[in-house]
């Protein structure tokens, strides 16, 4: 192992200080809120995105369902129209 690689024995260092200690403490802390945060953002960003959708959803069903159903009219429209028409060609 090269020199400068390893780590030097020093037998007069001494025991951390507590400032280093609370720096230690606060950045554990920070790194274990940001995930926790992002979690909570994801959270509250993921129902929102629900809901927005659901709506979307709804509408376009609620669109497609009278689509249908005016489609449906006009084709029941042109068949009793049809109908009379062979009633009257028939009946002369």
């Amino acid at each position: 192992m090269p020199r400068w690689f390893r780590r030097q024995q020093d037998s007069t260092a001494a025991p951390p200080a507590a400032g280093s200690r609370l720096r230690l403490a606060l950045i554990i802390g920070l790194i274990a809120l940001v995930p926790i945060a992002g979690y909570y953002w994801f959270a509250l960003s993921k129902n929102a995105i629900e809901e927005r959708q659901r709506i979307q959803l709804q509408a376009i069903a609620s669109d497609k369902a009278r689509e249908v159903s005016n489609w449906r009219s006009a084709r029941i429209n042109d068949t009793t129209r049809m109908a009379n028409a062979i009633e009257a060609l028939l009946a002369g």
